[in-house]
């Protein structure tokens, strides 16, 4: 609410005639045009609430009250429902919401409370939308932890093609060709600066089967392709042989995506890497529990979540946060369609874990080998 009457505080020039306005600007000048970070607001409402509680006594169930009293959400909410009134229109991005997200109960109940609050503020005008962006499988884990899971399923899941991802990549080329001055001439502008095939393969499958189907693992991917490239001419070789400084880069931000959730990844992927060297990427259910075994019995990581594992010998369990993660893929033998392997990121799959291949973009960073060998 304080952003959006920030907002219009400070854009707003007599354009609504309301008293409202007056108080959004009063709002904008107060805030310096722009509201506190949700830790600033929440500390503040924390404090003021320490002092009711210190009057009140235990606040019981005049919390929700009292917290509506601090952070003056009455006169808040009333304000930007009459600028609303007069046609002005918000859209709500939240985003980031992974990021110190460690499926704890405090957090947990921080996104819940995010999700009622978006509901909340959209069912008191039609001109107010909020969008909150969540991983699938945090939002999988929410819905598993509130009876209101119904309140919350409009949902749009986002999944990217390769047509959709190298499209990107296009649009990027075309508009730095743009900003240079340069005539980008005819064709496809993602032939201008890669190499039509990379060995045998289709230069934007190999590409993009080296992502987690996000824009921006292909646009660090390309980034260190063209810091690499001597020459304005396409080249595969370049291509291919910064494969490995990318495969690094993705395991530690794997590790540091997934670091409040499971830490202690980084020393585990540091293990696998020198203790299987030149293992295959492809692994039966045999060898690869043998690796498990190995990694419960010698790491070093002293961490909840993986001591509970190990001291129950859970290799399933530890697999399904692998496969979670991105990290492995199922692979399913035969069937229709042929052989295939499933990723948590772009399938509705319940893994069974018969056979298991390391994703291409973490093999060279655990040095796997290129190829499966019989």
């Amino acid at each position: 609410m304080l952003d959006c009457l920030c907002k219009i505080g400070h854009a707003a020039k007599g354009k609504y005639a309301s008293e409202s306005v007056e108080f959004a600007r009063s709002i904008s000048k107060e805030l310096n045009r722009t509201s506190k970070d949700i830790v600033e607001n929440v500390a503040e409402i924390l404090q003021k609430i320490k002092v009711k509680a210190g009057k009140l006594g235990d606040l019981g169930l005049q919390l929700e009250k009292e917290l509506r009293n601090v952070a003056d959400v009455d006169s808040l909410e009333h304000h930007l429902v009459e600028i609303t009134n007069s046609n002005a229109k918000f859209v709500i991005m939240v985003d980031d919401l992974d990021l110190g997200w460690d499926n704890s109960d405090l957090s947990n109940n921080l996104l819940l409370g995010l999700l009622s609050a978006s509901s909340y503020i959209q069912s008191l005008t039609t001109n107010i939308h909020v969008i909150i962006y969540l991983r699938e499988d945090v939002y999988s884990i929410l819905m598993e932890k509130t009876q209101h899971s119904d309140k919350y399923r409009n949902i749009e899941r986002i999944r990217w093609s390769t047509d959709g991802l190298t499209s990107i990549l296009s649009r990027r080329i075309r508009y730095n060709f743009e900003k240079a001055h340069e005539d980008i001439g005819e064709g496809v502008p993602f032939n201008k600066v890669f190499p039509s095939t990379i060995g045998t393969h289709n230069t934007e499958n190999w590409i993009v089967e080296r992502t987690l189907s996000r824009p921006r693992e292909l646009i660090q991917l390309a980034r260190f392709y063209t810091e690499d490239i001597p020459g304005n001419d396409p080249d595969d070789k370049i291509l291919k042989s910064c494969e490995t400084t990318y495969s690094s880069w993705k395991l530690d931000d794997l590790c540091t995506e997934y670091s409040n959730q499971y830490p202690g990844l980084a020393s585990i992927f540091s293990f696998w890497k020198t203790s299987f060297f030149r293992y295959k990427y492809h692994l039966s259910r045999d060898s690869i529990d043998e690796m498990i075994f190995k990694i419960f019995d010698e790491s070093t990581v002293n961490e909840e979540w993986f001591n509970k594992l190990s001291s129950e010998a859970d290799f399933t369990g530890f697999l399904n946060i692998l496969y979670e993660i991105g990290f492995i893929g199922d692979f399913i033998l035969g069937g229709e369609g042929g052989s295939r392997t499933f990723y948590s990121f772009s399938d509705r799959h319940e893994p069974k874990f018969d056979e298991v291949q390391v994703h291409p973009c973490f093999r060279k960073a655990v040095n796997t080998v290129d190829r499966i060998r019989s």
